[in-house]
């Protein structure tokens, strides 16, 4: 009877190890659900990137999305849309860096063409969403932009230039793309380049790889 018990037990936590070990083997690791995680949610976006960082270390990352690595192995064009508006002031953060551009600099001083209601705007104003230049009215609005063609940000001006300025309560901002088009148009004025595109590589170098809208992209899809 000792024996069979002794057999019993013996057998049963050799199925319990087994079990443990079946387990153990099969439940993914931290990273292996993050990554799982992050693969659900890149499924649905033309391209996502993802950093984790402890005690400012990168501890995990990944990167995905629709037209990361399409099955030709070649990379897509995809829009990168409110994103420009980061690479956009940080191209100004570095020219205050390298080339001492004060910030509070009269956006008519680098553009005299600009509407006279724009004179006590600066550039700070525009960085910051302060200087009370207007967003988009109306999905219409929104759609009748993101559909137009510009060689250079200077012909999308027309879109809104002339309109009034309506500029927030002190301390506070409004968000605004139009201002950032303004910007885009002041930094080809400040470098002297050719294009939107020539400016931004001009200052960021490396750090800006986005290139001009092709010409039968569905921008507002």
């Amino acid at each position: 009877m000792l024996n069979s018990r002794s057999q019993l037990g013996t057998e049963l936590l050799a199925g319990l190890f087994l079990s443990t070990a079946a387990c153990a083997q099969t439940v993914p690791s931290p990273d292996e659900r993050a990554q799982a995680l992050f693969d659900t949610m890149a499924a649905q976006y033309p391209a996502l990137n993802a950093t984790v960082m402890v005690d400012g270390e990168i501890a995990w990352e990944a990167e995905g999305g629709m037209n990361r690595l399409p099955s030709d192995g070649v990379a897509q064009d995809y829009n990168v849309y409110s994103v420009a508006k980061l690479m956009v002031a940080l191209a100004y953060l570095r020219l205050e860096q390298t080339r001492d551009l004060d910030l509070d600099t009269p956006v008519r001083a680098i553009d005299p063409d600009l509407p006279a209601h724009y004179d006590a705007v600066s550039l700070r104003q525009l960085i910051d969403h302060r200087a009370g230049v207007r967003h988009y009215t109306s999905e219409a609005d929104w759609i009748a932009f993101s559909e137009r063609r510009c060689a250079v940000p200077a012909d999308a001006l027309g879109h809104f230039i002339n309109d009034p300025l309506s500029p927030p309560a002190e301390g506070e901002s409004e968000y605004t793309t139009y201002g950032y088009v303004l910007l885009s148009h002041l930094l080809v004025q400040i470098t002297g380049a050719q294009t939107f595109d020539a400016a931004m590589s001009e200052v960021l170098g490396e750090t800006y790889t986005a290139h001009r809208d092709s010409e039968d992209a569905v921008k507002a899809g």
